[in-house]
């Protein structure tokens, strides 16, 4: 007999006679060491050329199923689609004690699933308010526990969790023994509706019937540590295996889920509402940041008791200096992109691989002293916001400045 053992450097074949199943862990040998690993299939004929000798399983650690066959497809999905070794993937969906030999024996006996692989069905839930979010999740997850299935509640991060007060929380925070216990439970069947953030989509349900996916379009659903996995899409592809419902909701969708939603591969259930908008789009004189017409608005909506939200798409105070008697600019010595100033400090700064430097005050390249600062940032928009001539305008209200790096 052969089988396929998903690894931490990749998935192997072996030969055995061992009573091994998929998802049993064992332990085999890897070039001059041994590694522990899952088994992913098995087969009668190694499918391999003849001249190839294999090598044998050395160690049986668990006739049980460690990992029952829906998440075994599952891992070799986000295996393949995000370019992970499948032993890795299926250890990043495993607490760390269940994987030790001695709490094999408290493993219940693993579920045969049905891989129906077939479209699931993806609701969006396109609202702003998340008070009628919620509701509507609540009324979901009453209806999916009224059938005899087990829901899933996804969350980007813990403090969403507050929605669901009395519902078990799992996060990649928790100590190793609650996870374990919670993991323990799910796999008996003794929980119905677990809450968690993105690690929580690798759960071992035993008959789910709804994933839920509150804010789908938050950046916490992705991973940036490997595997590089996208909980939302996860839970969408475990949806498809298991053929069951998922809910996305979301204020405003991602772009993916959008595009989805106009190429009817995912339902709208309901139609969402908007203040009409109005865009003007002003000409600017040369180096003016505030035109009139953008003071007197700004003014008048401060006269009622409004807010107003200036977005520039720049940190710093501006986007790069260069040299107007050459040319030069001044770039990343790593990245090669241009460096952005801050006034404070006089640095200068790359936003992607935190490269700081003192800002010259004559160019490297030619020595000549006329540089410019090209482009507006927060810190020039602020600074010039607060400039006495605008007082008139602005009044005393206070000016905030909000940027990823404060």
């Amino acid at each position: 007999m052969y089988v396929k053992v998903g690894i931490d450097a990749g998935d192997f074949t072996y030969e055995t006679q061992l009573p091994v199943k998929p998802g049993c862990m064992v332990v085999v040998p890897f070039k001059r060491t041994t590694k522990i690993g899952w088994v992913i299939d098995i087969s009668r004929e190694p499918n391999l050329p003849e001249a190839i000798k294999l090598r044998k399983v050395r160690q049986l650690i668990s006739r049980k199923q460690v990992i029952e066959n829906n998440l075994i497809q599952l891992a070799k999905w986000v295996a393949n689609y995000y370019v992970a070794e499948v032993g890795h993937v299926i250890e990043h969906m495993l607490p760390q004690s269940i994987r030790r030999k001695s709490i094999t024996r408290l493993l219940p006996r693993a579920k045969e699933f049905e891989i129906k692989n077939v479209r699931p069905q993806v609701d969006v839930l396109w609202e702003v308010d998340p008070t009628v979010r919620w509701d509507y999740y609540k009324h979901a997850i009453e209806r999916t526990l009224s059938e005899g299935k087990d829901v899933l509640v996804l969350v980007p991060e813990q403090r969403d969790h507050r929605m669901l007060q009395d519902v078990p929380f799992y996060t990649s925070e928790l100590r190793d023994s609650d996870k374990k216990r919670l993991w323990l439970a799910l796999r008996r069947g003794d929980l119905r509706v677990v809450c968690g953030t993105r690690s929580a989509v690798f759960l071992p349900f035993r008959g789910l019937g709804l994933i839920i996916v509150e804010r789908e379009d938050s950046k916490h659903y992705k991973e940036q540590d490997h595997p590089h996995y996208h909980a939302r899409d996860v839970a969408i592809m475990r949806a498809m295996f298991e053929g069951i419902r998922v809910i996305l909701g979301t204020g405003s969708p991602s772009l993916e889920t959008y595009l989805n939603i106009k190429k009817g591969k995912y339902k709208l259930v309901n139609e969402p509402k908007f203040d009409e908008l109005k865009i003007d789009v002003i000409t600017l004189r040369k180096r003016q940041i505030f035109s009139p017409e953008l003071k007197r608005k700004i003014s008048n909506i401060l006269q009622r008791g409004g807010k107003v939200v200036l977005f520039i798409n720049l940190r710093g105070y501006s986007r790069y200096l260069i040299c107007e008697d050459c040319g030069h600019t001044l770039r990343c010595p790593r990245c090669g992109v241009g460096l952005v100033y801050y006034r404070a400090g006089k640095m200068l700064r790359c936003h992607y691989c935190g490269y700081k430097e003192v800002a010259p005050t004559v160019c490297p390249n030619c020595q000549g002293t006329n540089i410019r600062y090209v482009s507006l940032g927060v810190e020039r928009v602020l600074r010039r916001a607060r400039a006495s001539g605008l007082r008139q305008y602005f009044g005393m209200w206070s000016l905030i400045r909000l940027t990823l790096s404060l």
